[in-house]
């Protein structure tokens, strides 16, 4: 369960990437479900994570990394809070998105790298 929720995370990374990309550049979105999709994998990711650590027992205490799971949950979070604040942000006025969207990127790829490491090194 922990395996899947770093690879649906790195999915929605994937996803964020290339909608960020999209923003800078001021192009339209090609298909409408891009946006929703990136969301609900976040989402789909921070619950999976959610049960993995309720689950899993203590991993990566040899290498000093058993704490970054519930780190990685506890940055991933308001990131997925900022996100639906974009989200109507979007939808309501268009030149307030840009600072959260930066902070919402912040956060989730920093939730990511803690995952990795927590997923690397916690055997």
């Amino acid at each position: 369960m922990l395996t899947g929720a770093f690879w649906i995370m790195a999915a929605a990374v994937l996803l964020g990437g290339f909608l960020l990309t999209m923003h800078l550049r001021a192009a339209p979105l090609p298909h409408w479900l891009i946006a929703p999709g990136h969301g609900f994998l976040g989402a789909l990711s921070i619950a999976l994570l959610f049960f993995a650590l309720l689950h899993v027992g203590v991993r990566g205490a040899k290498y000093g990394v058993a704490s970054f799971g519930a780190v990685s949950l506890a940055i991933a979070a308001p990131a997925f809070v900022l996100g639906l604040a974009i989200f109507v942000l979007k939808r309501c006025a268009r030149r307030g998105a840009s600072l959260a969207i930066s902070i919402h990127a912040v956060l989730a790829v920093t939730a990511f790298a803690v995952l990795l490491a927590y997923v690397g090194l916690g055997n």
